[in-house]
């Protein structure tokens, strides 16, 4: 027993290098035949490489190589089961708005990243595989992955070919050439500084689509922690791109990189490249809403690129549909929904005193559409002094 603890001891040796105050401390155990698990507490001030070289000098038993090729083996985290519910998504189509559970998957949950928590406390609380996982990148799309700036820091095992720093930061020490390296300077990860992700959003989603078209390139978007700035860029090209809503967009990322968490300024910034796409219709429709889908269950009268003049499957009038997934349209749009509206009703009702184009949106309230209803004695009532107000005008 004796003399397998002292060859126990002679295999197994220890190396530690340490900062004081809030820098950083690096513990690592080699023994052999065994894989080398690797804890860092990393502080944003502090570069890796610098304090990693004092712990590789003295580990005589294993070259560089073999050390640096054992910390790479990371386990992969599995798929992220919880997925957004049919429900959840028709209450965001109809009324954008959040259930609970979509909040949580949309906001993060309360408290998990505690207010004054370091980016090394976060860390240090993993256990060993996620630790070693949530510093590796992970491949999002074909070619495109997405990592914390460590990941950038050990990017000789991936050969990436692209950098996208949104943290300021050269990790590569100027390894590969400054065309293939975009660094986004000036934008903190807090919700203020939203209007700065607004403004450098497209052109970041440009430079991804430009460096992809070499089939030979890997693309790698960073930041410190590969949770939000860099998220928020990934999650911007997807919905552009793949013409994907946030919410299908964050079910993707998040099944392979679960500790995304977009601040929630950004989380607004995408919301409002959500609507843009829906309205230019890059997206063509939001997925789960009724009026995006028109499966035709009634008869349909007119139909055009921009909008359908079809029979309510509820009220049995007519009723316009604007296609894109939106609440408001220019003025000359709204003269040229209303007169085809007018028209269909005219058919329907035989008489055009007898209905009333009914412009509020009532169940659905995200996405534009019309009813043209009969004349009741309210609608009557309010008919007549609308045009009272006309003629007091004119």
């Amino acid at each position: 027993m004796k003399r397998e603890r002292e060859r126990e001891r002679q295999r197994e040796r220890e190396c530690v290098c340490e900062r004081g105050g809030r820098g950083l401390y690096i513990k690592i155990w080699i023994r052999e035949g065994m894989r080398l698990p690797f804890m860092v507490c990393i502080n944003l001030k502090f570069y890796l490489f610098s304090s990693l070289k004092k712990c590789r000098d003295e580990i005589s038993p294993l070259s560089h190589n073999t050390v640096f090729e054992t910390v790479y083996e990371t386990s992969k985290v599995d798929s992220l089961k919880k997925m957004i519910s049919k429900d959840s998504f028709e209450l965001y189509a109809h009324k954008r708005k959040f259930d609970e559970s979509s909040r949580e998957f949309v906001y993060g949950k309360a408290g998990e990243w505690k207010r004054g928590q370091t980016l090394g406390d976060y860390v240090a609380a993993m256990e060993s595989r996620e630790r070693e996982t949530f510093r590796s990148a992970q491949e999002i799309v074909p070619r495109l992955f997405l990592g914390p700036q460590t990941a950038a820091f050990w990017s000789w095992r991936e050969k990436f070919t692209h950098y996208l720093s949104m943290n300021g930061a050269d990790p590569t020490r100027q390894i590969i050439s400054k065309e293939n390296m975009m660094i986004v300077d000036s934008l903190d990860d807090v919700p203020s500084s939203s209007p700065t992700l607004e403004r450098i959003l497209r052109d970041c989603v440009n430079w991804i689509v430009n460096a992809l078209r070499d089939k030979s390139s890997k693309v790698l978007v960073f930041c410190t922690a590969g949770r939000s700035r860099s998220a928020s860029i990934i999650l911007a090209y997807l919905m552009i791109t793949r013409k994907l809503v946030l919410l299908e967009a964050l079910e993707i990322v998040r099944s392979k990189r679960p500790w995304i968490q977009p601040n929630s300024g950004y989380i607004n910034v995408l919301m409002k490249l959500e609507s843009e796409l829906l309205t230019t219709r890059t997206i063509p429709h939001m997925p789960h809403c009724e009026l995006c889908m028109l499966k035709c269950k009634t008869t349909w009268i007119e139909m055009t690129s921009k909008y359908v003049i079809l029979i309510c499957d509820q009220c049995e009038q007519p009723m316009a549909v604007w296609r894109s997934h939106v609440t408001s349209i220019n003025q000359k749009d709204s003269v040229d929904l209303e007169s085809a509206l007018r028209r269909a009703a005219d058919k329907h009702f035989g008489a055009s005193d007898i209905y009333y184009v009914d412009k509020v949106q009532r169940s659905i309230y995200t996405h534009l559409h019309w009813h043209a209803r009969k004349h009741n004695r309210m609608s009557r009532v309010l008919e007549q002094h609308r045009k009272r107000r006309v003629r007091s005008v004119l």
